[in-house]
């Protein structure tokens, strides 16, 4: 959930809603700009500040927390929801088509970016207002829509479809992997703290960050972390998988 995500969006400008989103209801509000004003420079032009690493304020309906409230219930009851801007990041942000009052963009961009907010900042920064008409995620971290299957297939061809489940130890490919010995294998399974005997070969411990620890037939055990505040040259075992 914290890696970068890839979207592919669509954009419809001259309407506002309550929650930034097609599903929200229709805000009536006249925009300092008539939609068929709008030029492709300026499309570009709007765009191209959204690029890179700015704040940006989460949308009222969103799952952020206030004193213990979710946003989205507070903005149900029509209760004050002040949220303060959080740094994100937009690595890439290209324009795939613009044509009527519809945008369509690619997007590249780190967790906890919220795409109904840049529709929405989009359509201030052009005077005509906006929201969010279309999402697609097509990538999450190292995950794309490619591995992906479809629901006919779930239903139709089940065994096709179990025989497209990743394997567990195809999982955290950013997180380093050390492969244990039979014995280290049973202890991390138990949760047990794992130590030098329990690592195959001359694979060193890491002192800081979450490894993957996997069996010595590949599959993948547990996710652990060096032991904080105690003995060195273990690993506790965070998160325990068989």
């Amino acid at each position: 959930s914290s890696a970068e995500k890839e979207y592919e969006a669509e954009i419809e400008f001259g309407i506002c809603t309550t929650t930034l989103d097609r599903g929200g209801e229709v805000i009536e509000r006249a925009g300092a700009r008539d939609v068929a004003e709008l030029t492709g420079a300026m499309i570009d032009a709007a765009v191209a500040t959204f690029r890179g690493t700015y704040l940006q304020k989460p949308p009222a309906y969103s799952a952020k927390k206030i004193d213990g409230d979710r946003a989205y219930d507070l903005a149900r009851k029509n209760a004050p929801v002040r949220l303060q801007p959080v740094q994100v990041t937009a690595s890439r942000l290209d324009v795939i088509e613009w044509q009527g009052s519809r945008l369509r963009v690619r997007l590249i961009c780190s967790a906890g970016y919220y795409v109904r907010s840049l529709a929405d900042a989009l359509g201030e920064w052009l005077g005509t207002g906006a929201h969010l008409a279309g999402l697609v995620r097509t990538r999450s971290g190292d995950f794309t829509m490619d591995q992906a299957i479809g629901l006919e297939m779930l239903d139709q061809r089940p065994a096709e479809a179990a025989s497209r489940v990743l394997p567990l130890a195809t999982l955290l490919p950013g997180l380093p992997a050390i492969t244990l010995t039979a014995e280290g294998a049973s202890v991390a399974s138990r949760g047990g703290f794992v130590g030098p005997s329990h690592v195959q070969g001359a694979q060193s411990l890491p002192k800081s960050g979450r490894v993957r620890l996997l069996h010595p037939d590949g599959r993948l055990v547990a996710v652990a972390e060096p032991r904080a505040g105690g003995v060195a040259g273990l690993l506790h075992p965070t998160v325990v998988l068989e």
